[in-house]
């Protein structure tokens, strides 16, 4: 095909297509490195060597399709890693990128992915609640939020879920990172999130309300080394009105004052929990929910329990036989468990391949069990 041919060809080809190829090139560069992850690899909102903007460098037809395409707008990221910030890097030009994303953007819900750790405060303070202003301004539009951020500039950002002005959230993911003293707790209520699927916070200073009704998420993930403000409680709520639940990690110490027993269903069953990750004190030793959980999916389990004064912790022998799941990996640390149990254990996770453990004395029966099973 000559030059002037497929010239001819691109100019005739219909927007709509044109369209379509340009959302499929920004799609390219929205890739994360892990679940977790702030900003999406490779990808920087202004750079005029990616999509959007290098698209609309090409000639003034596809600077015009760009441009009335408002879905190729919708990912904005704020902020850059520390390690990687260049030179001629801009918060205030951050912050007019992001003005003409959310214009042309439309109505469309937006995702934000916002990185600031690495901005001196002394000199960018102002510049980032600037910034923060107009993120929140557009919260009733939040699909997606990413941030790793300072102490300071939290409050500004949690505020829309706190007074429930973020209908169309999907992702949450929030890590903070400075001095929380004064910063006080703020409760988030999950139903002001109706459509949130996937929750991540790394002591993030809030304390969670479930309330009373289900909810429909598939990730939640929440790590409150310094605050520990989680209970029991929690984690029974958690598993009753989550029951679309894939992935839980909970870090919890908090005494629960209710008692459970009279409240737990006989069985409480996640058809769909394949990853299980739970820290915590002895104070909220989960006993009574893993005589009732039922894990029928289930293939990955880590499990911590800090200062157990028990000799023996048979609950996870109860949790297997009940639910026979497909378990690969298992993680045991500080779990009291005698051998006698953990190699009973063993009979309900035919597929175990990954097995880390302490606080267990075990001799060579465990070790013989182990073979049987690999022969098995």
């Amino acid at each position: 095909m000559t030059e002037i041919t497929f010239t001819n060809t691109m100019q005739t080809f219909p927007q709509e297509l044109l369209s379509e190829i340009f959302w499929h090139c920004v799609q390219v560069y929205h890739r994360y490195d892990s679940p977790t992850s702030v900003v999406p690899v490779g990808y920087v909102t202004r750079s005029a060597l990616c999509a959007p903007l290098l698209l609309g460098r090409v000639c003034s037809r596809w600077r015009t399709t760009s441009i009335s395409t408002p879905k190729i707008w919708t990912s904005i990221v704020i902020g850059v890693y520390e390690r990687n910030i260049p030179s001629n890097y801009s918060l205030e030009k951050d912050m007019e990128a992001t003005t003409v994303w959310v214009n042309r953007s439309g109505t469309r819900p937006l995702s934000f992915h916002i990185h600031l750790f690495g901005r001196p405060i002394d000199e960018s303070g102002v510049t980032i609640l600037g910034v923060l202003g107009l993120v929140v301004s557009q919260s009733w539009r939040w699909k997606t939020l990413r941030t790793s951020i300072l102490t300071k500039f939290m409050k500004t950002l949690l505020a829309p879920l706190r007074e429930g002005n973020a209908p169309k959230l999907e992702n949450f993911c929030c890590t903070q990172r400075g001095d929380s003293s004064g910063f006080g707790r703020h409760p988030f209520t999950l139903s002001s999130v109706p459509r949130l699927e996937r929750l991540y916070m790394i002591d993030v200073p809030i304390d969670m309300v479930f309330g009373d009704q289900m909810h429909h998420h598939h990730l939640i993930d929440i790590r409150l080394a310094e605050f520990g403000n989680l209970s029991l409680e929690d984690l029974f709520r958690c598993l009753t009105q989550c029951p679309s639940l894939e992935r839980l990690y909970l870090t919890m110490c908090k005494f629960t004052a209710i008692a459970l027993e009279n409240i737990l269903p006989a069985n409480i069953e996640l058809p769909h929990l394949h990853t299980l990750n739970l820290g915590m004190f002895a104070t909220a030793d989960p006993c009574l929910l893993f005589d009732r959980i039922i894990l029928p999916s289930l293939t990955t389990l880590k499990f911590s329990l800090i200062r157990s004064s028990k000799s023996e912790w048979p609950h996870l022998l109860s949790m297997l036989k009940r639910s026979r799941p497909p378990l690969v990996s298992l993680c045991l640390y500080g779990i009291p468990m005698t051998e006698r149990t953990l190699v009973e254990c063993f009979s309900y996770m035919p597929k175990l391949t990954v097995l880390a453990y302490n606080r267990i004395d075990c001799s060579d029966i465990t070790l013989a069990a182990l073979s049987r099973q690999c022969r098995g």
